[in-house]
């Protein structure tokens, strides 16, 4: 009877160890993807801000040079102003959200306690 345990143990244990293992990957998958996410969703930000000070220098060289913070709010209440300041907005916004799912899918999963460390 202690052959038949021990194999039934180690294909017990081989299987515990796959499971771990798919999930582990699953779980840098996800991390993997979500960090490309938000290595775009930065480059896009770094976009917009690059643009939206083209805009602005480009802006404050075509009027005359009295009065330059008044020019700047001025400047900010265009309509396409407004639309890159929402949009730089919302791609912070959305930097944060995927920032935090990264946490989120890091974290040790405690639920399962595969990555918990074991109590000596």
């Amino acid at each position: 009877m202690e052959e038949i345990s021990f194999w039934d143990q180690l294909r017990k244990n081989v299987l515990q160890g796959i499971k771990v293992a798919a999930d582990r990957t699953d779980e840098i998958a996800r991390v993997g993807k979500l960090k490309l996410d938000l290595f775009n969703l930065k480059r896009q930000l770094t976009h917009e801000y690059s643009e939206l000070g083209k805009e602005l220098i480009t802006y404050l060289d075509s009027v005359p040079k009295d009065g330059e913070l008044g020019l700047v709010k001025d400047f900010l209440e265009r309509e396409a102003e407004k639309r890159n300041l929402f949009h730089i907005a919302s791609l912070r916004d959305r930097i944060s959200v995927v920032e935090k799912q990264i946490i989120e899918v890091s974290a040790p999963q405690e639920k399962t306690g595969t990555d918990a460390p074991k109590q000596p």
